[in-house]
C-alpha cells in the first residue's frame, strides 16, 4: 500500500506542477524560468547553495526568490486542493502527499 500511495502522490503533485507551470508560462518566459528555479525548493528540495546562490544565478535577490516560492507553494496548494476535492485541512493533505513522495 505504501508503494501505491507514493505513486499516487507523485502523480497528483506532478499534475498540479504541470498545470501551474502552464499557467505561469502564459505570463512569459521569465516567469517560467523563475518557476523552474524555485520548483525544487517548493517541493522540499533545498537548492544547492540555498536561495542566495540561486538568486545570484538568476540575477535577483534571495528575498524575491522566497516570495516567488511562497506564491508558488500557495498556488500548488490550491491546485492540489482542486484535484483532491478536499474540504478542510488542505495543508495537511499537501503535507501528506509530500511525505509520501519523500
Amino acid at each position: 500500500e505504501a508503494l501505491y500511495l507514493r505513486r499516487w502522490a507523485i502523480a497528483v503533485v506532478a499534475r498540479a506542477v504541470a498545470r501551474v507551470r502552464e499557467e505561469v508560462a502564459r505570463d512569459g518566459a521569465d516567469k517560467a524560468l523563475l518557476f523552474d528555479a524555485v520548483k525544487g525548493a517548493v517541493l522540499g528540495e533545498v537548492p544547492e547553495g540555498g536561495y542566495r546562490a540561486l538568486a545570484a544565478q538568476l540575477g535577483t535577490t534571495p528575498g524575491a526568490l522566497r516570495v516567488a516560492a511562497h506564491r508558488l507553494r500557495a498556488r500548488l496548494r490550491d491546485e492540489i486542493a482542486e484535484t483532491l476535492e478536499v474540504d478542510g485541512d488542505v495543508q495537511g493533505e499537501v503535507d501528506e502527499l509530500l511525505r509520501a513522495i519523500a
